[in-house]
């Protein structure tokens, strides 16, 4: 037996809303910290890491997150010492 297939159909007109780059430079050593501590805040922003060598560190953040993200940099640039923000 055959059953009919549903078509499931999206409106193509979808509104794409940016993220923010947050992108950083600091001691490759602390990547792996800046990493856990942006997923432990409810996923603040999503870390990437751009250059390992360099400690090149990328966090995409929705837009509501935003001013949450600003608060949370700024507090991991005073606790490590050598951070900096190179885009924001």
């Amino acid at each position: 037996m055959n059953k009919p297939q549903t078509k499931i159909c999206f409106s193509s007109a979808r509104q794409t809303i940016d993220c923010h780059r947050v992108i950083m430079k600091l001691d490759p050593v602390n990547i792996s910290y800046v990493t856990l501590i942006f997923e432990a805040y409810d996923f603040i922003g999503v870390p990437r890491t751009i250059d390992r060598k360099n400690g090149i560190l990328e966090a995409l953040v929705a837009p509501d997150f935003a001013e949450d993200a600003r608060a949370l940099v700024e507090a991991l640039k005073s606790e490590i010492g050598r951070m900096e923000i190179i885009t924001m």
